[in-house]
């Protein structure tokens, strides 16, 4: 007769990832696989998976410091050691698999220890318990984690997802052994908790009440275990404050993951249901290996030190740190970093190498940056000096440094020249470590916009190209931000202007003037053609049709006085002008001696359709010229915003000069100071 013992533990807290196993994350995986959530290539996973396992023999193996006992009397009279917390995240941590590829967790029961049959078999065995095709899987990807002992069955495929999650019993060896399967969270997404959701709602009630319009980023709910708790997918790296269950605002908090501890055998690094050796118990208080049943004894977190059992609820470090907290603690690092760069580019920091005078002649040769972001190459006089900091020799071990300091003599002309030099700080102090070194030539590229400081500019150069106002032929640069051959030429476009639009104006008072004597011709009120006038209005009265006073098209003036043109091509506009006024000039002779003098009507509609013509042509050229003077418009624009940077750059072409002169005095000087150094050593020897 065999009974059966029943062994009470402390509470167990389900982690949201035991849920059902039909039914998983499978909803949220095809939400964010239709959302486009993209993959990436695929990480080795031999050297992962070594790792993981040498630190699940660390965690779990027997005499290790992680809490590991064994039975003997002088294990049991030794003090509990605290547990590497580190190493047991690390052995942990699962290789990079497909991003876009759905997980499949199996974890299996009956005591079976993943770490004691090789991958192949049990690679094998999967595969032929799920039914896939051997040629077929060569797409998927199956991972192992020792630590855990749990395996990871990564997939493109939903077919093949679904058949891995069906699994629930895999043959090893001929020994059946059951397992649990279910699909993971996807890649991209974060989980929250809700509490406080009654018992009686079922998986799609709650599914219902949570994922709908008022809830855009929740892509899948399920509860954990058979708590009152709701383990929510969202998507994105952001867990709302507040969702809407039903029409009820319930907070929501972020999930976070525990580090795994077996209830069973006392250990950490795996859970309770996959454990591989419950008979091998230690005590979770003091460490010592199968403990009776009248054990007592002072209890001692393995984890934090604190005066309770290894992995308690009321032990702070048994949780994990989100990965979304850890994002943004990068970013907000990143973030500061980038703006101490900015701020000590822009105002010099006392720790840069700066110029200093001391009793020794070594020399140290490293580029800094003062205030305005400039760069100069100081020269220190220190003691001592790193290795590998600086560019010259000590004098005190004896040691020349010809070679090396004609590289930092070039070196520094090179980036004198790339820089506008800085004022340097007296007292500050020398710092020539290689790392630093490395940091500044590292900068070279950066520091080519930093050669003017922002608080020496001019109010023009301060604005940038983009911000500059968008000029239009009716509004010109200012002398101010423009040179002064530029007024000349728009002094000169000005006057082009004005003489075109005359030209137009006196063309126009001419062709008027001639419809008015056509007008007069055909009406018989000339007062150089009486009988013509006399036959003229016997003709109209006879029946014929009188000419109608056709109106010229009024031709588009001239531009505004701001038109930008081009000085080059100001003397062919002008030929051109001048050409075209001689041309309508003699066409207008033309027709005026065309036009008989008895009055014929049709020799009057030949002279009209000639000036039609005329004005036709007239038309077309002011229409060409108008576009041209919107092309000229658009590079002007352009050539306006680089006259603004060479206005900026050539205010300073005095200061460039007198730097560069100081730069070859210090370059003499350095020469000069090597000689005497090779004199010395010379003389030493």
């Amino acid at each position: 007769m065999s009974t059966a013992m029943r062994v009470e533990v402390d509470g167990v807290e389900i982690s949201p990832d035991q849920i059902t196993r039909a039914q998983g994350w499978k909803t949220a995986g095809e939400k964010v696989k239709q959302g486009g959530v993209g993959s990436l290539g695929l990480t080795p996973i031999s050297q992962a998976s070594q790792d993981g396992a040498k630190a699940a023999t660390d965690v779990n193996g027997r005499g290790n410091d992680l809490g590991g006992a064994t039975g003997n009397d002088l294990r049991q009279q030794r003090t509990k050691k605290r547990i590497n917390k580190g190493k047991l995240l690390k052995g942990a941590r699962m290789p990079h698999l497909p991003r876009g590829d759905i997980k499949i967790v199996m974890r299996p029961r009956d005591g079976l220890r993943i770490s004691d049959v090789t991958s192949v078999e049990i690679s094998r065995a999967i595969m032929a318990a799920a039914q896939v095709d051997v040629i077929a899987a060569r797409e998927d990807v199956i991972c192992l984690n020792h630590q855990q002992n749990i395996v990871v069955v990564s997939t493109s495929k939903r077919e093949h997802a679904d058949r891995y999650a069906i699994v629930e019993r895999i043959d090893i060896r001929g020994t059946s052994h059951e397992v649990s399967a279910y699909e993971s969270a996807p890649h991209g997404t974060v989980k929250g908790v809700i509490r406080g959701i009654p018992l009686e709602d079922t998986a799609q009630e709650i599914q219902d009440l949570v994922v709908h319009r008022h809830n855009p980023t929740a892509l899948q709910a399920n509860r954990m275990g058979r708590t009152r708790s709701v383990v929510i997918a969202f998507e994105g790296h952001k867990v709302p404050n507040y969702v809407r269950y039903g029409n009820l605002l319930i907070e929501c908090t972020l999930h976070r993951k525990q580090i795994d501890a077996c209830y069973a055998c006392g250990r950490v690094g795996h859970r309770m249901d996959v454990c591989p050796n419950p008979q091998d118990k230690i005590c979770r208080g003091c460490g010592i290996a199968n403990p009776g049943e009248d054990h007592k004894c002072e209890p001692k977190c393995g984890l934090c030190g604190g005066e309770h059992l290894t992995a308690d609820r009321a032990c702070k470090a048994r949780f994990k740190t989100p990965y979304v907290v850890r994002r943004r603690r990068w970013e907000r690092r990143r973030a500061e970093e980038d703006n101490e760069d900015r701020n000590q580019g822009k105002r010099g920091s006392k720790e840069r190498p700066q110029r200093s005078a001391s009793s020794q002649r070594g020399r140290s040769q490293t580029p800094a940056r003062s205030s305005n972001g400039g760069g100069h190459q100081s020269r220190s006089r220190s003691k001592s000096r790193s290795g590998d900091g600086g560019g010259g020799g000590n004098r005190r071990g004896k040691r020349t440094s010809r070679g090396s300091s004609g590289r930092s003599r070039s070196r520094t002309k090179s980036l004198s020249q790339s820089r506008a030099g800085s004022r340097p700080r007296a007292g500050s102090r020398p710092r020539a470590g290689s790392k630093f070194r490395a940091e500044s030539i590292g900068r070279r590229g950066t520091t080519a916009e930093k050669k003017v400081g922002w608080t020496d500019r001019s109010s023009v150069a301060r604005v940038s190209e983009t911000e500059l106002p968008s000029l239009t032929p009716s509004q010109l640069p200012s002398p101010r931000a423009s040179p002064e051959p530029d007024s000349n030429e728009v002094a000169e476009l000005k006057k082009i202007i004005e003489r075109q639009n005359a030209q137009i104006q006196e063309q126009n008072a001419q062709i008027r003037a001639l419809m008015s004597k056509i007008d007069a011709l055909a009406s018989g009120s000339s007062a150089n053609g009486g009988p013509q006038g006399g036959n003229n209005t016997e003709e109209n009265a006879g029946g014929k049709r009188k000419t109608p006073r056709r109106e010229p098209p009024s031709p588009p003036l001239g531009r505004a006085a701001g038109a930008a043109r081009p000085t080059q091509q100001a003397p062919n506009n002008q030929e051109a002008m001048d050409a075209e006024e001689s041309t309508v000039n003699r066409e207008t002779a033309t027709a005026m001696a065309q036009i008989p003098k008895e009055g014929e009507l049709p020799a009057i509609l030949a002279a009209i359709t000639q000036i039609n013509k005329t004005l036709s042509a007239i038309d077309a050229r002011f229409e060409s010229l108008e576009g041209e003077v919107r092309t000229l418009s658009v590079k002007h624009e352009r050539l306006a915003t680089k006259v603004v940077t060479t206005t900026v750059r050539n205010r300073f072409a005095s200061l460039k000069k007198k730097r560069a002169e100081k730069i070859k005095e210090s370059i003499a000087h350095r020469r000069g100071r090597i000689e005497t150094s090779e004199e010395d050593e010379t003389a030493i020897k």
